[in-house]
């Protein structure tokens, strides 16, 4: 927890340490489980962090955030990367015990083997559409619909414009899908970006290995999804 803590604000260790006036050697100790934190570290901790003391005690569950399925515009800074993926876990855990107290929709959307269609990831889209009885022309509410079948959109400040959005699926876990996107984007970039995790969801979040060709798929069904 106090990794994720440290990750999440964009920090190294050294750089940890010099702001918080506490010896590098403590840090990595504690991190890997050498020494054990004391009260007054915590507090402190709490304190610089702007977490509860609580939250360093909480059992996590393990994530696999997959870092092949975000939009994003430019090379990403590893520190910025690592930031974001700490924040991701973070908010599947906030999930997965805010969804214990409320109902969720049943997931209701295909996977989707896409050599089943010649690799045509626009004739999926359509597909879809057609499953989800959409009329021609435009989708009025995107959000809605997508929740409607059980994908959870969320607008998270990934610390950086050069990440549009970002989705999450893993069956093993106890959290719906998850679609994080950008609010600081442009409506017509934020629309086509939950297209474009959506076809994630349906046509590659369940391989083991996806395909060189993710991106530009996820592209071409969204095109089609959003504009038949």
């Amino acid at each position: 927890m106090f990794i994720l803590a440290r990750e999440a604000r964009g920090l190294t260790q050294a750089e940890l340490c010099k702001q918080m006036e506490i010896t590098q050697s403590t840090v990595s100790k504690i991190e890997n489980g050498q020494l054990s934190a004391s009260d007054e570290f915590v507090n402190k901790c709490a304190d610089w962090f702007g977490y509860p003391a609580e939250f360093f005690y909480a059992e996590m569950t393990q994530y696999n955030v997959p870092v092949t399925f975000f939009r994003k515009r430019k090379v990403i800074p590893a520190p910025t990367l690592k930031a974001m993926q700490a924040q991701l876990v973070l908010t599947c855990e906030r999930v997965r015990r805010l969804i214990a107290s409320c109902d969720v929709p049943d997931m209701a959307f295909p996977l989707v083997d896409i050599e089943e269609y010649a690799r045509d990831a626009a004739a999926v889209a359509r597909e879809v559409r057609t499953q989800w009885n959409q009329p021609s022309g435009p989708i009025g509410n995107l959000v809605e619909l997508l929740e409607s079948k059980g994908i959870l959109v969320i607008a998270c400040d990934f610390g950086t414009n050069k990440v549009d959005g970002l989705s999450i699926y893993d069956s093993s876990k106890k959290i719906p899908p998850l679609i994080l996107i950008n609010p600081n984007m442009p409506g017509d970039r934020q629309r086509f970006t939950l297209a474009h995790e959506l076809a994630h969801l349906i046509l590659h979040h369940h391989l083991n290995l996806p395909p060189v060709e993710c991106e530009e798929e996820a592209d071409l069904f969204a095109g089609e999804f959003l504009a038949p």
